[in-house]
């Protein structure tokens, strides 16, 4: 089955500002192979492309684009050359979100046929894991376990490398790539307004403030996780000498990501945390910090001073020190979307 098409239509804008839009044509699998794609689209708002898909990587995308209060000109344009055997569906899902305004599909998901049913993962009251391959950056990560919350609020680490790689609003996981037939790719999909992070380490050992963050810990050892009370995995490794536990809570009807790090170590290593990476960082004037355009907030520790310095790749870091000294050092901050 083969198709392709324009839809053009209008979208009403209810406040001047940035808005995270979010495409997804799920007949495009992430593991496609680059040198044959099946499918790809392109969404445009006014004559400003805003996500651009060639089908070689993937079949989602996300930007943040800033508009104006009013009505302004839409039009998605798509096409699929082939179908996969594992191909979930032939679905079109758009979504939005923006400050103040809670992620939202546009419209019910365009069907064009049913290929399989979806398999999702629902998320009632206690926080559910699921571990899974994930598709990160071009890259699949093979000992990955999301977290779905309540409160919509989720999240992807890396447990073989102690990385945070992803965080997400709207409903949890599809596994229909893992658990419909031979489960060939064994992915995890989120669904929903995905934030990739960097998938660097979040705690490694500096010689001091200028060393380069490295994109893995030579010395990581992985120990395994702590479910807490409320069923809150603790991720625990060492990274050398020093133990590390790690975790991450929605709060605030999951408009908040809480992330808590902690840093046990008896030595006198310069142990630094990496809170974000991205284009671009700025402090506001209440004190949070909005990463990559307003793409995502912060809300820091008022106790203790960040470092926000350039990358050797010209991305900007922000880090928070664990002085490890105090041999017990906990620090908590906040993702807000």
């Amino acid at each position: 089955q083969y198709y392709g098409g324009k839809i053009n239509g209008t979208i009403n804008i209810p406040k001047s500002g940035p808005y995270y839009f979010h495409l997804n044509l799920k007949w495009i699998p992430e593991d496609t192979n680059p040198d044959n794609p099946n499918g790809g689209g392109e969404l445009k708002i006014g004559d400003k492309t805003i996500v651009f898909l060639d089908g070689k990587e993937t079949g989602t995308g996300s930007a943040t684009v800033t508009l104006e209060a009013g009505e302004h000109p839409i039009s998605l344009v798509y096409y699929k050359k082939y179908g996969h055997w594992y191909q979930p569906a032939n679905d079109i899902v758009l979504g939005v979100e923006a400050p103040g305004i809670a992620y939202t599909n546009l419209n019910a998901a365009l069907h064009f046929a049913e290929a399989v049913g979806a398999i999702t993962v629902p998320v009632s009251r206690d926080p559910v894991m699921v571990r899974s391959f994930v598709n990160h950056h071009g890259k699949k990560k093979t000992h990955v376990i999301s977290v779905g919350e309540a409160g919509s609020a989720h999240y992807s680490y890396d447990l073989a490398s102690g990385s945070f790689l992803q965080h997400w609003r709207g409903d949890f996981l599809e596994t229909t790539l893992m658990w419909h037939g031979r489960g060939e790719p064994q992915l995890g999909e989120p669904l929903g307004s995905v934030i990739s992070r960097s998938g660097k380490p979040t705690v490694a050992l500096l010689t001091d403030r200028h060393a380069v963050w490295p994109d893995s810990n030579a010395t990581y050892n992985y120990i395994g996780y702590d479910v807490t009370a409320t069923g809150h995995p603790v991720f625990k490794y060492s990274i050398g000498s020093v133990q590390v536990r790690e975790s991450l809570e929605a709060e605030d009807s999951g408009n908040k990501l809480s992330h808590t790090v902690t840093v046990i170590s008896s030595g006198e290593d310069e142990v630094w945390c990496l809170v974000a990476e991205g284009s671009k960082i700025t402090r506001l004037p209440n004190g949070t910090y909005a990463i990559n355009d307003k793409q995502y907030f912060l809300q820091l520790p008022s106790s203790i001073e960040p470092l926000i310095r350039t990358g050797v790749q010209g991305e900007m870091e922000l880090l928070l020190p664990m002085k490890s000294k105090n041999k017990n050092a906990p620090i908590t901050y906040s993702i807000i979307r």
